[in-house]
């Protein structure tokens, strides 16, 4: 049985008087808010229309009711789309009040789709992907996240400069990036800067700034080097 399914059941024999949670079932409760907020800051959000209807969708392997609920929620949003890439499959999903739109036709049309459950329709995402890679979809920009990411940045392009002068020469983007794995001291500033604890962070915002860096010379011979010494 899904989790979800489980806690759902919990709650509803809480609301209906029958007993109290038990510690066990609370944990589960904490555990799933925890890992759906997880889930709902890492996924990135779509925005689109069709028709004159608009369309947020989203890439989410779980918790697909509960981002429905969000993405319905976001300001006069009538259809949302959820692509599972394990099952290859699309949801959709849609505010009655603003749309009138018979979602199983949509489904049908889009990616050889067909009602699922009378509130949902479901497809398939290779149709989809055929019949829709020409729509515009544009992000929806958190604030908070654009402020985060572009604070980040000038952080980056900064310890970047003070490389620079640290070496007393000019560095490149793919060298500074050499320099942040090969010095532990130089990545704990970073870190500290950055505010964060995993070395793992400091290697995805590199990526994130320039995902070109993966196909440098310098880059390949460094970790070609690394992984010959670490199987000796």
């Amino acid at each position: 049985m899904k989790p979800t399914i489980c806690i759902n059941e919990n709650i509803k024999a809480y609301r209906e008087g029958r007993r109290d949670f038990s510690a066990s079932e609370l944990n589960d409760i904490k555990l799933y808010l925890l890992k759906y907020k997880d889930q709902l800051e890492t996924t990135k959000f779509f925005e689109g229309k069709i028709k004159y209807f608009k369309v947020v969708s989203c890439f989410a392997e779980d918790y697909h009711d509960e981002l429905f609920r969000h993405i319905l929620s976001i300001n006069n949003t009538a259809i949302a789309i959820i692509i599972k890439l394990s099952t290859k499959s699309v949801l959709f999903k849609k505010n009655d009040k603003i749309c009138d739109i018979n979602l199983a036709k949509l489904a049908n049309i889009l990616c050889d789709g067909a009602d699922l459950d009378g509130m949902t329709a479901v497809g398939k995402f290779s149709q989809l992907y055929q019949n829709t890679k020409a729509m515009y979809l544009t992000p929806v920009i958190n604030p908070s996240q654009s402020i985060i990411d572009r604070e980040s940045e000038h952080i980056l392009l900064s310890f970047c400069s003070f490389c620079t002068l640290l070496k007393g020469k000019k560095l490149s983007f793919q060298n500074v990036f050499i320099l942040a794995l090969q010095d532990e001291k130089l990545r704990t500033i970073l870190k500290d800067l950055l505010g964060v604890d995993s070395n793992y962070e400091i290697v995805k915002l590199f990526l994130e700034y320039d995902p070109t860096i993966t196909k440098s010379k310098y880059i390949t011979k460094y970790t070609g080097s690394m992984t010959k010494y670490m199987n000796e």
